[in-house]
């Protein structure tokens, strides 16, 4: 592993066990914080470790009968890194107690759009786009003009 390549996809540390505090949880919940250690390989390599959760990636996530079935989509259609996040998907739901296989099914439409981005990954862009003099990386909303 060199510095340019995102983490590795897998639990938070202390945060899956059935010992510690998410234990409470529903086991769809402890996937979703497990998916939170996913990040986009794209992004991560101009400088962004959002979570395929904060960029609205998941649709979906259900678990049943030990089988974690996560919808999930990508920004484009022709993403060439569709393999390296299906794989820290699976990792990161493996990871989770109680579930013994992981089925990751893309959703197409709707298309992704900007507006599926969660209040940190806003952030994150808001604050890169300071970073340009103000140049606007993403737009969010109606095209102008």
């Amino acid at each position: 592993m060199t510095a340019e390549d995102p983490p590795a996809a897998g639990p938070l540390p202390g945060s899956l066990g059935a010992d510690s505090s998410s234990a409470q949880l529903s086991a769809e919940e402890r996937v979703r914080v497990a998916l939170r250690t996913v990040v986009d390989p794209c992004l991560y390599a101009a400088g962004h470790d959002l979570s395929i959760v904060d960029l609205g990636l998941v649709r979906g996530v259900d678990v049943s009968d030990g089988v974690a079935t996560v919808r999930l989509t990508f920004t484009e259609p022709g993403c060439q890194f569709t393999h390296h996040v299906v794989l820290g998907v699976t990792a990161a739901a493996a990871a989770v107690d109680g579930v013994r296989s992981v089925r990751v099914v893309p959703e197409w439409l709707p298309v992704w759009s900007p507006r599926e981005l969660s209040p940190v990954a806003r952030a994150a862009f808001a604050e890169a786009r300071r970073g340009y003099g103000g140049f606007p990386l993403l737009r969010i909303g109606p095209r102008r003009g």
